[in-house]
Formats: C-alpha cells, structure tokens, sequence
C-alpha cells in the first residue's frame, strides 16, 4: 500500500472511538474509552512511518507496534473524576432497625485511596498498543471492611426480646439531655462475649457534647450539671437489658431514691468513675435502640426469637432506716417539726419465666439509699 491507503487502512480497521479499557483496583472496577476518556489515541502517521522499510526488512515479517499518543489534559482529569469516584472511607456492615421493628442489614462498604498521581504516571507512559492490557491496574490503597453483611445476616431475623419504658417532663433540659444522650446510644449492637459500657457509647456529658445543666443527684443532694437526666436514659436501659438477658458486669444506685422506677430499678453514670456495663454472653448479638418523645423513654432489645421465655424484674424493701430525729429549732416557729426521709436497703431479683410459669428466681444485687439528712 502507499502511505496514505495504509492510514485510511488503519482508521478503519481500529475503528478507536469505540475502544475501552477496564480498570481495576478489586472489588472497585470501571470501563473507560481510550480516546474520549483517557485522551490516548492513535500515532498513525509514525506507525505507518515505522512500516516504511526496505523490502528485506517486510520479507523477513518485522512486527511494527501501533504506537499511540496521550493527551496529558485528558488523562489528568480521568484520574481525578476516578479518585473522586472510589476514594472513601472503609464502613462496616451494621443493623437497623425500621420503625417496624423490624431488623435489617445496612451494607459493608471497602475503603478506597487512588493515587492520583501515579495513575497519571502510568496512563501518560503508554507508548504502544501492547502496553495497554485488557485490564489496567489502578494503583490505589483499598481497605477492606471488619464486619461484612454476611456476617450480620447470618443472625437474622431478629425478634424484639424485651422493651422498658419510663416518663420524664417534656421541653426543658433535663428532656434535652435525655433526647441526646438516647440519640446517641440508638442503634448500639452488642456482639456475643462483648460488654457494652455506656461512658464508652455515649462519650462525656459536656457543654461542648451540646448538653444542658440540669439537675444531677451528686451523692445525696440534687445539683445543677451539665448532662442531667442522662442517668434515666441508663436506669431505663438497665432495666430493658436486664429483662433481655444481659449480665451485670458494673451498676450503680443513686444517693437517693428517683421517681422514675422502683426502688433497686435505677443505674446511675458519672463519666468519669460510675459506669453501667452489661455483657452479652450469648452466642447471638443483640440490638439496642432508644427513642425519646414525648415525654416517654423507651429501650428496645433486639435478639434471637426468645419464644415464650421472659425475664422479669421485681424488688423490694428489705430494711428500712429511720432517719434521724428532727429537734424542735429546726422547725418554724410555732410550726410542725419537718419530718425525714427514711433509707431503705433494698433486693433485686430476676424471674424467669417460661409463659405463666415461674422457671427460678435469682437474687441479682441490693441497693442502699441513705436516710435523708438534717
């Protein structure tokens, strides 16, 4: 052929504007055109040039590569659209639960990092068409996740195993407080063998965390603090833990007696030396969520389908402390002496329970509330 049929030649048989390449950093994966996408098209000039050689040379079969040019303008923006496309961060599977109540898997995701800059290297070096393979290798740092959707679903489906519910005073900061801190926590999974600390989960009760000061029971006298309130978000998800199965691994009891549950009901927290920690020692994981509103708390349990099986909770005064005598100066004037508190020490205990039948009770701990001061 001339030179000029061998170009036309060429064009027709490569028909380029088609051509793609894939490009893989696994499980991340794309197809792109070499021409309108990564700007590398084809030298036909030089490669027709290089055909060009005396007639021993096309009689032995000499093999001339079609070489090809890169637009570097073009290559530069393909990397970047790719690195804005892949690049993020690693996430792990994780339940959900629907306002259903119904438990779902949200999927795992890889983490991905592309190297700009040597993907523009590797794009921009390709000289021929032999260096361009059927998958090109996106240089890129790909994390994988900790926790894949498989791992969850094979617990699935979920049943709701046990709720408690308590009351509070709606618009004001102690209801901020609890509407955070219970925002915070809802969804927490608690894997088989794990312990779930509710310091951990919920982080310091701070003006920079966005609580309110509110009234905090510090030892036997009420205060101003910030956080005050979160220790019914704990008190009423103690409870819903207990009744679903979860160990006491640290609890605590107020100073005082609260209004919210019953004597030898309530867990307080302090973030930094009370904490309420419960362990899972199952062999499924279950699901936590706390909804706050209207006034009314609530702690859901999600776990393996207990069947008819239940845990119950019930206390009861086993002393009770007289508090001491108030003298007559304490008192107005020509008024009633004002009259104390008493203390109460108070069991625990949890009742097993398969339908109407009681399987045991177990003594789970005792709680002391002081008398009330002079």
């Amino acid at each position: 052929m001339t030179p000029a049929a061998a170009s036309l030649k060429l064009q027709e048989e490569l028909a380029w504007e088609s051509r793609r390449v894939r490009l893989s950093a696994p499980p991340f994966e794309t197809e792109a055109y070499l021409d309108g996408e990564l700007g590398i098209t084809p030298d036909i000039e030089a490669s027709v040039k290089a055909c060009q050689r005396p007639i021993w040379a096309w009689r032995s079969g000499t093999q001339v590569p079609l070489f090809l040019n890169v637009d570097q303008s073009k290559a530069s923006a393909f990397a970047s659209r790719l690195a804005s496309s892949w690049d993020a961060a690693v996430k792990d599977a994780s339940y959900h639960v629907t306002p259903e109540d119904e438990v779902v898997v949200l999927p795992h995701s890889y983490g991905c990092e592309v190297d700009v800059t040597a993907l523009i290297l590797n794009l921009t070096g390709i000289a021929s068409v032999d260096e361009i393979p059927e998958t090109m290798d996106v240089p890129a740092r790909v994390t994988p996740p900790n926790v894949h959707a498989s791992d969850l679903e094979a617990y699935l489906p979920m049943a709701l195993v046990s709720q408690y519910s308590t009351r509070y005073a709606d618009n004001n900061n102690r209801a901020h407080n609890i509407e955070l801190a219970s925002s915070i926590i809802s969804p927490t999974t608690i894997g088989p063998g794990e312990v779930f600390s509710f310091n951990k989960a919920t982080g310091p009760r701070s003006q920079e965390m966005g609580y309110l000061k509110a009234g905090v029971i510090v030892g036997d006298e009420l205060v101003d603090d910030y956080g005050g309130g979160v220790c019914q978000v704990s008190t009423t998800l103690y409870v819903a833990m207990l009744k679903a199965g979860l160990k006491v691994q640290e609890r605590y009891a107020h100073g005082l007696p609260v209004s919210y549950v019953p004597l030898g009901f309530d867990a307080t927290v302090s973030y930094d030396y009370l904490d309420l920690k419960m362990k899972n020692t199952g062999d499924a994981p279950f699901v936590v969520t706390m909804e706050a509103k209207d006034g009314v708390l609530t702690a859901k349990v999600f776990g393996r389908d207990p069947g008819d099986f239940r845990i119950e909770v019930e206390s009861s005064i086993i002393k009770e402390i007289p508090a001491e005598p108030v003298t007559a100066e304490l008192g107005e004037e020509g008024g009633e002496r004002p009259s104390l508190r008493p203390g109460f020490l108070v069991e625990t205990r949890l009742k097993y329970m398969q339908g109407d039948t009681v399987l045991r009770t177990e003594r789970l701990n005792t709680s002391m509330y002081p008398p009330e001061k002079r």
